[in-house]
């Protein structure tokens, strides 16, 4: 019988809106949750397209961007 692998999560992304919890994503590693992090700020910012490579190393250093009525941060565990 072969065993199967299960991935071994290392925390989650959290998005808050109008103190609601929206999403509440696994991640695997770093890389990974930096990655869904940009995509929830993607999805739920209007104007992260205007956010310069500047604002994004800072929102990834911090782990947490604050916008409008809400909040996406990382948190691992």
């Amino acid at each position: 019988m072969k065993e199967k692998h299960i991935k071994e999560y290392k925390g989650t992304v959290v998005v808050i809106k109008n103190n609601e919890l929206q999403e509440n994503i696994p991640f695997i590693d770093e890389a990974d949750a930096h990655d869904k992090f940009l995509e929830q700020c993607k999805k739920y910012i209007s104007n992260f397209d205007e956010y310069s490579a500047e604002d994004i190393d800072t929102i990834l250093e911090d782990e947490l961007e604050i916008f409008g009525h809400g909040e996406i941060s990382i948190s691992w565990f």
